[in-house]
């Protein structure tokens, strides 16, 4: 691929030299991981590339979102596209492909040395060409061993060191206090997930040394914390030093990029938890007494922080981690546990079929082997709501998981959510706020909070929630979908559908998709939209006759439109087929046109629920 060049509908790029032009020969510049992903998909043209290949081939070993493939796709088409059809084309659910002809060709003569991409946001993480490499070594040669060090774990990007080996255990840690917030999440996350006794410790003196903090403290060791943000990436430095003989016990130095997503002091904190966890081989006791293996401990860890960003593809690598976590330890609880997490989230990607027997085995399993953790019931409780419609029986799992450990974040976040789709919005804020009490950079936790509180009215409440998540990370995919439903509760609707579209972009849809929304909307306002999109999820209801939540989506639109006949045909569907329609329909404003309709009364009587009494409907349409 990289002595060939690309010409195509007036377009010329060069790999080997990151070379963009246009027709008229100029030089255009955009990011690295955006050339990265063009020269793919022209490598590969006409064929498909999936999402997986992509986020493997141009983010190599990260952690990402689908949605920054969405932005550089968006990025490439809004460069490349002049009119007509888009070069790009979105196969749905899939991947891309490099739609326009492309013709290829090796270069007249042998190109020139290498040059330096176009500097771009993503550029921080990029490896050092060869020459840079050297010139490193020399530099290396002369440093100090210490130095030496240092640049060595800041050029592979992460690394820790153990500057004492064989120390007794450790017990308990104080963390000093860091800026943002940073210390109190760190502890949070030690007290979670190892089995350390963590607290922070209280300001001292400016300039006060760790040692002396510690012993002022009367603390058995020192972690302190610093991030280096004055670059992309940010340099994180985490070292624990025991007071009583000064002896570093740990060291870990690591990058994280700015533009990851992800990243926040709450993802930091979670690296700085599960390095010091597998370097001390910490896991918590079970309930049954017994210590789960170091290795086991170590991948449910990675597992998690997987499964945290909610993506099919990282939903997918938390899976293989929690099975191999399992291979390693077949009687771990919280590794059944989160494996029934996976297959518990719709964010998965697979179909209810697939995901409820392997959830209700994992759940039931890990309760079985631990019936005093949380995780199980936790897990157990969502699918008995989620694929069983057992209202009363979630909410006595989740009381149950509460009640054995309050500080399980998932429980109460969980519970929240299932509060505020039976209608019980105040008992629902209630939970939300208690799991961001515990988890208060969690963008999953903050998304869930905005529609019970929309729901009660509380619009204003909702925008501060919505705005705090935006600054978290304001390209996650769901970030705009909620702020199209707050500015609709403001009555912004213009301001409102246009968040929406960039939604849909982030999400993966093309810009021919959402063009076509675009013009419903001009032409018909919300109802001519609303009728696009419809017309959409028909096609694709054609094609793959029961495609993923699609009986949900058309009935929920055809409701918006009150137009209850169709509305009324597809819930059947989407109850006959176990989707999310079923948990929506006591409290989703989109089926607000039929409530007091026999057929919906009906429909909800076949759920075990009952129509919610006219003020609590009313409050979610303030």
């Amino acid at each position: 691929m990289a002595g060939i060049i690309y010409n195509w509908g007036g377009w010329t790029f060069e790999p080997a030299e990151w070379r963009l032009a246009g027709a008229a020969g100029a030089p255009v510049s955009l990011p690295k991981r955006t050339l990265d992903l063009l020269a793919m998909l022209l490598d590969r043209a006409p064929s498909l590339v999936t999402k997986d290949e992509i986020l493997a081939h141009v983010w190599r070993g990260s952690v990402v979102e689908e949605g920054n493939i969405a932005f550089h796709i968006a990025t490439l088409r809004k460069t490349l596209d002049t009119g007509g059809p888009s070069c790009i084309e979105t196969v749905r659910g899939r991947g891309y492909r490099f739609a326009a002809p492309v013709t290829r060709h090796e270069p007249v003569s042998s190109p020139p040395a290498l040059s330096q991409p176009v500097s771009g946001p993503d550029d921080a993480l990029s490896a050092p060409s060869a020459a840079e490499r050297r010139a490193a070594r020399r530099r290396r040669s002369r440093l100090p061993v210490w130095s030496t060090l240092m640049l060595t774990i800041l050029i592979g990007g992460i690394g820790w060191i153990s500057l004492a080996h064989e120390a007794p255990p450790l017990r308990a840690v104080t963390v000093l206090p860091a800026s943002d917030g940073l210390a109190e999440l760190v502890a949070a996350r030690l007290e979670q997930d190892t089995s350390l006794q963590t607290r922070v410790g209280t300001p001292g003196p400016d300039g006060e040394d760790p040692v002396e903090a510690g012993k002022r403290l009367k603390a058995e060791a020192i972690l302190t914390l610093s991030v280096d943000r004055s670059a992309d990436p940010w340099r994180v430095l985490a070292e624990v030093t025991r007071t009583r003989d000064q002896v570093r016990l740990w060291s870990w130095l690591f990058s994280v990029s700015a533009g990851e997503p992800g990243v926040s002091n709450a993802g930091i904190a979670a690296r700085v938890a599960a390095g010091l966890g597998r370097h001390l081989q910490l896991a918590r006791a079970t309930g049954a007494g017994r210590m789960v293996n170091p290795a086991a401990y170590d991948l449910s860890l990675q597992a998690r922080e997987q499964w945290r960003q909610r993506t099919p593809h990282t939903v997918q690598q938390a899976i293989a981690l929690y099975e191999r976590a399992i291979a390693l330890d077949p009687e771990f609880a919280r590794a059944y546990a989160g494996l029934a997490d996976c297959y518990n989230l719709t964010m998965s990607g697979l179909p209810p079929g697939v995901r409820y027997p392997r959830a209700l085995e994992y759940a039931e399993k890990a309760v079985a082997l631990d019936p005093d953790d949380a995780a199980g019931h936790t897990s157990l409780a969502f699918l008995r709501y989620k694929f069983e419609w057992r209202w009363n029986e979630a909410d006595v799992e989740f009381s149950r998981a509460i009640a054995l450990d309050p500080k399980y974040a998932l429980a109460r976040h969980w519970y929240g959510e299932f509060l505020g789709l039976m209608g019980r919005y105040d008992e629902a804020i209630t939970q939300l706020r208690l799991a961001i009490d515990l988890e208060p950079q969690s963008l999953a936790i903050l998304s869930d909070l905005i529609p019970p509180l929309l729901r009660a009215g509380r619009v204003a409440e909702a925008r501060a929630v919505v705005e705090a998540a935006a600054t978290t990370n304001p390209n996650w995919a769901v970030i705009p979908y909620r702020m199209a439903e707050v500015l609709e509760a403001e009555g912004r609707e213009r301001e409102s559908v246009e968040s929406r579209w960039r939604w849909m972009l982030l999400s993966g849809a093309s810009l021919e998709a959402v063009d076509r929304l675009r013009t419903g909307y001009l032409e018909g306002g919300l109802a001519g939209m609303t009728r696009a999109e419809i017309a959409g999820y028909l096609q694709v209801e054609a094609a793959t006759p029961g495609a993923w939540l699609n009986a949900t989506l058309l009935s929920r639109l055809y409701a918006r439109l009150g137009e209850r006949a169709p509305a009324l045909h597809w819930l059947d569907v989407a109850l006959d087929r176990r989707e999310d329609a079923a948990i929506l329909l006591l409290t989703s404003p989109d089926y607000d046109s039929l409530r007091g309709e026999p057929e919906f009364n009906r429909q909800l009587a076949r759920l075990g629920l009952t129509p919610l009494a006219p003020a609590r409907v009313s409050e979610s349409r303030r």
